[in-house]
């Protein structure tokens, strides 16, 4: 099926809009954690647009009040790349002035989010609060299941690199 040039640019941007106009409802505890890790951290978005471009993320996030709580933000549809693809980490690290080795990615997908910046000296949290597929085979350096748990999760990670 074809559609006319203007009905295919509406229908494209209101599929990019979808989660803008029907927000999804923040995981409990996510702006508690993220403002706490604010407080120690650099914090960047990575994430790998599927229907919502990075402009409707931003939205969405600044809706919900987490959009400050970020300095970095790498969208997929923006960079020309998703994960696990070593560009999406190695962009992070530059943007915010950490070597790799520094950085701990969080995500929810064992093959983009732990093994992508795991392969280049990362480290990786398996977060399994929304969907925990992965959670058996997964080679992460830390699982998270709630939010709560995070900041603890980072402090013990960033306190082992240290050591």
């Amino acid at each position: 099926m074809t559609l006319p040039g203007d009905r295919l640019q509406k229908l494209i941007l209101e599929l990019e809009d979808m989660e803008t106009v029907i927000r999804p409802d923040p995981i409990p505890g996510a702006f508690e954690a993220l403002s706490e890790l604010k407080k120690h951290y650099r914090l960047a978005v990575i994430s790998d647009a599927i229907y919502s471009p990075g402009r409707a993320l931003r939205e969405l996030l600044n809706g919900i009040n987490l959009l400050d709580i970020f300095e970095v933000f790498i969208f997929s549809d923006e960079m020309g790349f998703s994960k696990p693809d070593p560009r999406v980490f190695t962009t992070a690290a530059e943007k915010l002035g950490v070597p790799i080795e520094n950085m701990i990615h969080i995500g929810d997908r064992d093959h983009n989010d732990v093994k992508g910046p795991q392969q280049l000296g990362a480290r990786a949290v398996l977060f399994t609060a929304t969907r925990d597929r992965d959670k058996n085979m997964t080679t992460a350096d830390a699982i998270c299941e709630r939010y709560a748990d995070l900041p603890g999760i980072i402090a013990r990670l960033d306190g082992a690199r240290s050591s």
